[in-house]
């Protein structure tokens, strides 16, 4: 009934429309009718605002109809500046529409401002429709067909910045994570609720959301990581996991630096897997670069290992990804070679040095924290529960007797082994007259 009442309304207000002048001819009242007039526009980060980078949309049909009643009351298309005027309308809450080839396969109608639009005559109401790319879950978004534009909402595994390459990941509940690439990203940490618009590409790793653009949603907790194998984590799965947050536990086979960044293999046993960890992260752990035969654990978002589909590797997001499993200590003495031997020999004359300071630094990452200790009255010190690896020891010159020349310590720099324990010796010459 509702849209027979408003074809009658509309007849009646036509009827009305007209009345008679004093030689009985008819006259428009044109104070019965409004218009709308307004926009149309692609909205890239669905706010709802037409922002500078929104693009009008040319050659859109715009219908115009009631709310409940007739759905096309006034049909027009939007101009070279997305824009159109829609005329000859009676009063009630329209409604409009946005259709035609301009929309493309891709873009929907996003929402429409003001709402509820209520015309009143003889008002001329301005009006912004804004259409869109649709939202999609990760799962949804994993099976959209390639070359489509779209939105995907999830949780980033890692904070901006934390992946190479602009990517990002997004996890839904549960499955396989989306990757994605996003040159320039807002500031996001692991865990916050992220909107991404790109297109989906199709890779030889699986699906992947290119020429990405994102917006921050909200914020949330950290993820939590998928215990796995290290063979596990290099086939991720059999490609559950493509792109997901997994930790590791394993022993180190090889391990090097190359920009600025440790490859570090691993293998509990089911076969090895390559972590890729940045010194940077290193640092802010305060550990050395893992060496062969040490234990770690290690958390990291899986990535592709190559351009082909040949497995995967691990990435850390930052120092909390990396842990060692066993500690070591380090202990030596500091003191004055007065015979020259090379060796600690207090009968030769050699003397200890007494509450001198020594820190030791992982060797080779800046950035990482020292770990100080001083000497006993005998020279000796000891430093305990140290990560295996490389560190390099030193002594605070204003803490050495006046009269002492050149440090010489041995092994420079000291390797720490697991459960095990190395000796340093730093000794003195006497400084030349």
């Amino acid at each position: 009934m509702r849209p027979l009442l408003h074809a009658l309304l509309l007849v009646l207000l036509l009827w009305g429309a007209s009345a008679c002048a004093e030689d009985g001819s008819p006259t428009a009242r044109v104070s019965d009718f409004a218009a709308v007039s307004g926009v149309v526009f692609v909205d890239l980060d669905r706010d709802g605002q037409q922002r500078a980078d929104d693009p009008a949309l040319p050659g859109a049909q715009v219908s115009v109809g009631f709310r409940g009643g007739i759905p096309d009351l006034r049909t027009v298309v939007t101009d070279g500046e997305g824009r159109f005027l829609a005329g000859d309308l009676p009063p009630g809450e329209l409604v409009l529409q946005v259709a035609g080839a301009a929309l493309g396969d891709s873009l929907v109608l996003a929402g429409q401002e003001p709402r509820p639009l209520l015309l009143s005559v003889p008002d001329t109401v301005q009006a912004a429709v804004a259409v869109s790319f649709p939202i999609r879950t990760v799962p949804e978004a994993l099976g959209t067909s390639t070359g489509s534009r779209i939105f995907v909402e999830g949780r980033a595994l890692a904070g901006s910045g934390a992946l190479p390459s602009g990517q990002v990941h997004l996890s839904g509940s549960g499955g396989v994570p989306l990757r994605t690439l996003v040159p320039s990203q807002p500031s996001f940490a692991a865990g916050d609720s992220i909107r991404v618009l790109g297109r989906v590409a199709q890779t030889p790793f699986g699906p992947r959301l290119e020429e990405g653009r994102q917006e921050v949603l909200g914020t949330g907790s950290s993820p939590t990581p998928l215990a796995v194998t290290t063979g596990e984590a290099r086939s991720a799965l059999g490609g559950d996991q493509r792109g997901g947050l997994v930790r590791v536990e394993a022993t180190v086979l090889q391990a090097s630096v190359s920009e600025g960044v440790a490859g570090v293999r691993m293998d509990d046993g089911s076969g090895p897997v390559d972590a890729r960890i940045p010194v940077g992260h290193l640092g802010e752990a305060g550990l050395p670069v893992p060496p062969a035969g040490s234990s770690i654990r290690v958390t990291g978002v899986l990535l592709p290992s190559s351009s082909t589909a040949s497995g995967w590797t691990l990435r850390t997001r930052g120092g909390a990804d990396v842990s060692p499993v066993g500690l070591g200590t380090l202990e030596g003495r500091v003191f004055l070679d007065a015979s020259g031997s090379g060796d600690w020999d207090p009968g030769a004359g050699d003397q200890p040095a007494v509450e001198a300071l020594v820190r030791v630094r992982p060797d080779g990452v800046p950035g990482a924290d020292s770990r100080e200790v001083l000497t006993d009255s005998e020279g000796r010190f000891r430093l305990e529960d140290l990560p295996a690896g490389d560190w390099e020891v030193r002594v605070d010159p204003l803490t050495i007797p006046s009269g002492w020349g050149d440090e010489t310590t041995t092994p420079q720099p000291a390797p720490v082994l697991p459960s095990g324990s190395v000796t340093v010796q730093i000794r003195f010459g006497m400084a030349a007259p």
